[in-house]
């Protein structure tokens, strides 16, 4: 299939409140992806609806098609909003996003 007809499913991490300290799972799976290329995992804060704001994690994974990944929520993450970011690495305009969570 073409790039653009690509989906990503990210179903979590989950709502939280999730507390400082603790680790979670991000989770991931795409159909019409390649085993062959890679994802970018990332942990976004959400300043508002329309604006994103720093990323406090990134790692690189293999195997787009099914994954997981255990982050850690470092003491020195705001209290906020975050949503987790899954990018296709051949072409990052792919990607998914997991609803949003929260940090106690």
């Amino acid at each position: 299939k073409r790039a653009d007809d690509v989906t990503i499913h990210v179903p979590a991490p989950g709502p939280g409140p999730w507390k400082k300290g603790s680790v979670q799972n991000v989770s991931w799976w795409c159909n019409e992806c390649k085993s062959s290329d890679k994802v970018i995992v990332e942990i976004i804060e959400i300043y508002d609806e329309f604006e994103l704001g720093d990323t406090v994690f990134s790692e690189v994974r293999d195997n787009p098609v099914v994954g997981s990944l255990f982050f850690k929520i470092d003491n020195n993450w705001n209290t906020t909003r975050y949503r987790a970011f899954v990018f296709l690495y051949s072409d990052q305009l792919q990607y998914g996003v997991s609803k949003e969570f929260s940090i106690d």
